[in-house]
């Protein structure tokens, strides 16, 4: 091989390799705790200051670990907590050792759900961070987030009712054509005209209503993030 062709071909592995490990981080990876399902008040709520009062005391830096992951000082077989005090001799939810018990059957066992915030910024203060969790995020720093280079991700939203019915119906189609022609393609590979045809098809369903939507949401997001700065 020629040195111009050694040289051309080094450059598209190295191009290669840089779009197949761009890695776009999922909705979740960046929003997963915020669930607007935790709770509801409904009309039906005889005296909803009362129960808004209780919500409230859901969010305190102490309980809101133990709905999440479970408590302590109960009389069973294990409890994911052991009260202790952090560096300042304030009390502080440690996370006990579970010998040969599943950390995920115990927090299913006992956490409430519900509505909660455990914040960075509680760690070491108010609880300690597990030992899995710590590993996972340990795992995705050194193996995943080198290569995500997408600054966002789309946000969590509130629709209207009726765009959200709207994009419901679109999606419908939208996704179905999308996962029939991923399995479809990771097997039997396709062409430019197999492309061309897909994009036809996403466009008759509604694709660009279906875009315009999130951009629409997108923007009155970013919007209300530059008036409340």
């Amino acid at each position: 091989m020629r040195e111009d062709g050694i040289r051309a071909f080094g450059k598209s592995e190295e191009r290669l390799k840089k779009e197949a490990r761009n890695i776009t981080p999922q909705n979740g990876s960046f929003t997963s705790g915020f669930d607007r399902g935790r709770c509801v008040v409904t009309a039906v709520a005889q005296n909803p200051a009362l129960v808004c009062a209780w919500l409230d005391q859901m969010y305190d830096p102490f309980q809101s670990p133990q709905n999440n992951w479970g408590t302590y000082g109960e009389n069973d077989e294990f409890d994911i907590f052991e009260l202790g005090e952090n560096a300042n001799g304030e009390e502080m939810l440690k996370h006990a050792p579970l010998g040969d018990a599943s950390p995920v059957e115990v927090r299913e066992a006992e956490a409430v759900g519900g509505p909660l915030a455990v914040l960075d910024e509680y760690y070491d203060v108010y609880v300690t961070c597990p030992d899995d969790a710590q590993y996972r995020l340990d795992w995705i720093k050194d193996y995943f987030t080198p290569d995500m280079n997408t600054k966002y991700v789309y946000p969590n939203v509130f629709m209207s009712r009726e765009d959200t019915q709207e994009l419901s119906n679109l999606q419908a189609d939208i996704q179905k054509t999308i996962n029939a022609k991923k399995s479809d393609w990771i097997m039997n590979g396709f062409t430019d005209a197999d492309w061309d045809k897909y994009l036809d098809e996403l466009d008759a369903y509604g694709l660009q209503k279906y875009l315009d939507l999130f951009q629409k949401y997108l923007d009155n997001f970013y919007a209300d993030q530059t008036e409340a700065e």
